[in-house]
């Protein structure tokens, strides 16, 4: 398996290769990471500090992962992407009622929307970027400043996926730099730097072969399906 430790032939960058199971792995492991940020935000208010700390290595973990397949796709094909960026749409548009319900977003309301509404985007930039039209590459612009704008994460969150993404078909240090900046960046919407250690643990993660079976669909569900049920426990413990 080649990994972050040894060179590409002919790039003079180390790649990027992750083995199928520790993909799944480092899915469940965001996922895990998310639920722990998640029930101190919900359930104890934010009260408790390691867990956030390690809450907000999960959006970089996810970003990569999902920069990474997107990066498996073909560049003519179009129908995989509109594939994924259907999933996301649909799991991000049922997660937006349990997410407004449980409250503590920025503005009190509906903004920003969730972090796989940021992820939809950044599927939806790469997209119209690869089209021939230049039309397209325009609205892909126009897409990631609005979408931007209204996700969780905002910029940075698109900027990892991308990064990564380009960062997998082909290593270069322009996609390098962009991925451990926006990470970086992360910095003030976090309140700390703990997000670029989750590029570390995906770096380390390319030495391992996990055994880790894939659930395809799993986490579409699961996303929507752990806020609505944080939103439960709210409910039974208010009354």
């Amino acid at each position: 398996m080649t990994s972050l430790a040894k060179p590409a032939a002919g790039v003079g960058m180390p790649r990027l290769v992750l083995a199928d199971g520790t993909v799944e792995g480092l899915k469940w492991l965001a996922f895990a990471l998310m639920l722990i940020d998640h029930a101190n935000k919900y359930l104890l208010n934010w009260s408790v500090p390691w867990m956030f700390a390690v809450g907000r290595l999960a959006m970089p973990i996810f970003a990569v992962v999902l920069g990474y397949n997107m990066a498996r796709f073909g560049v003519d094909d179009t129908r995989g992407l509109r594939r994924l960026l259907a999933r996301l749409t649909l799991a991000a548009a049922i997660a937006t009622v349990p997410f407004i319900a449980l409250g503590k977003t920025l503005a009190g309301g509906w903004w920003p929307l969730n972090i796989l509404a940021a992820l939809a985007t950044a599927v939806a930039v790469l997209l119209l970027w690869r089209s021939s039209f230049p039309l397209h590459r325009v609205t892909a612009v126009v897409v990631f400043l609005v979408g931007g704008a209204l996700g969780e994460f905002f910029w940075p969150a698109i900027g990892i996926v991308l990064a990564a993404c380009s960062y997998a078909r082909a290593p270069n240090i322009t996609a390098l730099t962009i991925g451990i900046t926006c990470t970086a960046l992360l910095g003030p919407i976090n309140g700390n730097a703990w997000a670029l250690a989750g590029l570390v643990i995906v770096a380390l993660a390319t030495q391992v072969r996990l055994p880790v079976a894939r659930w395809p669909r799993f986490f579409y569900v699961a996303y929507p399906a752990h806020l609505a049920l944080l939103w439960l426990v709210l409910q039974v413990h208010r009354s």
